[in-house]
């Protein structure tokens, strides 16, 4: 997903209310769990739980000329 705004803090905000929107929507039409499925994540006890465990991670960046 993408999002944009004036501020960091507002892009974050945008992105967090587009997934919520997402889910929301997949929630209504049952294919949210196989979504979080998809993804690496079970629903249990109304929690969402990765499956996966995540060791590290790398911010990396390509630039293209």
């Amino acid at each position: 997903m993408i999002s944009q705004g004036p501020t960091l803090e507002e892009a974050k905000r945008n992105l967090l209310e587009v997934i919520t929107i997402q889910f929301h929507e997949m929630k209504e039409m049952g294919t949210l769990d196989e979504y979080l499925a998809e993804c690496g994540f079970i629903k249990k006890d109304n929690q969402v739980i990765s499956t996966q465990e995540v060791v590290g991670f790398e911010k990396a960046k390509v630039v293209v000329g």
